[in-house]
């Protein structure tokens, strides 16, 4: 059903549009896989700690709230898309609260939310940039939220 609506969406938007959005998608999916477990020593899950804080530090205009705990990221700079995976803890309507307002606040523009249960799955544009941001709910009040951050395609 989740991969229905999706389908039905990128039928209706334009074939460019369609194109990226369902890259990005896909990026959701599997750059994850890419990040490693995070066991290990303790040189790797700092290494995994700067990794994160560089790539936060590339996506000056996404917001990531205080107190998060990095799962993954990667980036890809010949596409220029950057990959970001936290936790964090609260309720997921707080944290789509959060990202509705800051992104509009920092000159997003949201143009699609698919809330039918979980994950929350929120789409914002910019002139040149897409971000794509989910929300899933953990146990407790944990979410973990991806954000995928690429170019725009245009044809």
């Amino acid at each position: 059903m989740f991969m229905e609506s999706f389908k039905t969406y990128f039928e209706d938007i334009k074939p460019s549009v369609s194109l990226v959005l369902a890259g990005v998608f896909l990026c959701l999916f599997l750059l994850p896989s890419c990040g490693g477990s995070g066991s290990g020593s303790h040189k790797k899950s700092t290494k995994k700690e700067e990794s994160f804080v560089q790539n936060k530090a590339r996506l000056i205009d996404v917001p990531v709230p205080l107190g998060v705990r990095p799962v993954a990221t990667s980036s890809d700079d010949t596409s220029g898309t950057i990959f970001l995976s936290y936790r964090i803890e609260g309720l997921a309507g707080t944290v789509q609260k959060y990202y509705h307002q800051q992104m509009e606040r920092l000159g997003w523009r949201e143009f699609t939310r698919v809330n039918q249960g979980d994950p929350l799955i929120m789409t914002f544009e910019k002139p040149t940039k897409l971000c794509i941001i989910r929300v899933e709910s953990g146990p407790g009040k944990n979410q973990t939220v991806e954000i995928v951050v690429a170019p725009k395609i245009s044809t």
